[in-house]
């Protein structure tokens, strides 16, 4: 849990340098009790589908797989207006949160599939309380009468709004600047969301079940980031005081997939009909990750007043499998490449 007083001592070696005349009493990193604020996020993710090979029985097969060039876009908006109820130790303890807008679609081909789930949040209101045990917020409905479709998807909504995972919580080097690593920034990549509760998102059961099994792959992703972070000029004076943060990103991870891709593929309707037998030897995602961004911190509110991140990614896959059915039994042998880049963005205003 982040500490409001060890964020302050950590910093003030470097208060000098970063605020001249100033001192450890201007680095108030976390929301004001009592303000309110209205936020939007908005990210755009685009992967294309560099290579595929095919094999069966150790033979290639040039014209199995979908078409190298593919392309498949994800985009996510959000708006929502937070009042702080209570804070403390650096962080907000329970917000009245209200989502004004909330969307997401993915789109390959041509064909664009919408998140009805997500349009179920727009009008609706939750209160989110720190549960320390669990080091996280969790949301309930803000009134008895709650409507529906909320409910199911309270466990999904206890996401950081406040970008609190790329403020230091240790010591900062001699020129002011930090390392956020090994710390879960899901909230920066999925804002308001909890990435181990990504199932709820769908109304699909087959899709839902896709999605639980990939939650813990996802968050070993988001905790494989490491993030250098360096303050630059205090701009402004008085309540318009803003310190912009230079964020440099990379990452690189490699995941085993085979249980979860034999429960994937071995559960599918495909594989159920044709009474075939599964089993995934082998199954490695391996990712890179390198961008740059730019956060701006509101001094004198204490929360993040603006946040531009871009990143390049690079994909690969690797999976050998055995299937067998009454008649026989082959293997067959999967990889895959790919590259994309994405862009995610966040304002806020006071209210």
């Amino acid at each position: 849990m982040l500490s409001g007083r060890p964020i302050l001592l950590a910093l003030s070696a470097a208060s000098l340098t970063l605020f001249p005349g100033g001192g450890p009493q201007d680095l108030r990193f976390g929301p004001l009790e009592g303000s309110k604020a209205s936020k939007s996020f908005q990210s755009d993710l685009v992967l294309q589908l560099d290579e595929v090979q095919v094999r069966v029985d150790d033979l290639a097969q040039p014209d199995a797989g979908p078409p190298t060039g593919i392309a498949l876009r994800l985009h996510s908006e959000l708006e929502v207006e937070d009042g702080y109820v209570r804070c403390a130790d650096g962080r907000p303890l329970e917000i009245e949160r209200h989502f004004k807008a909330a969307a997401a679609f993915l789109e390959t081909s041509g064909q664009r599939m919408e998140s009805e789930a997500l349009l179920d949040l727009e009008g609706q209101d939750v209160r989110l309380r720190w549960n320390a045990d669990k080091g996280r917020l969790e949301a309930s409905a803000a009134a008895a009468d709650e409507e529906e479709g909320l409910e199911r998807l309270l466990p999904l909504l206890g996401g950081d709004l406040d970008l609190l995972a790329l403020l230091p919580t240790g010591e900062v080097s001699a020129d002011g600047s930090w390392v956020v690593e090994s710390r879960d920034l899901g909230c920066v990549l999925l804002p308001s969301l909890e990435v181990d509760q990504l199932a709820l998102l769908s109304r699909e059961r087959e899709t839902g079940h896709i999605l639980e099994l990939l939650g813990p792959h996802l968050r070993e992703v988001t905790r494989s980031l490491r993030v250098r972070c360096q303050p630059g000029e205090v701009a402004g004076a008085g309540a318009a005081r803003r310190l912009p943060i230079a964020l440099t990103v990379d990452g690189k991870s490699s995941i085993e997939l085979s249980r979860s891709l034999e429960r994937i593929l071995g559960g599918s309707a495909a594989f159920q009909d044709a009474d075939q037998d599964l089993a995934v030897e082998r199954g490695t995602l391996s990712l890179s990750l390198q961008g740059e961004g730019r956060l701006v911190w509101d001094l004198a509110a204490g929360r993040a007043r603006s946040l531009e991140l871009h990143l390049d990614l690079e994909l690969g896959l690797e999976a050998e499998m055995e299937i067998s059915t009454l008649e026989r039994t082959w293997t067959t042998g999967w990889s895959a490449s790919a590259h994309g880049r994405g862009t995610w963005s966040m304002s806020a205003e006071d209210l």
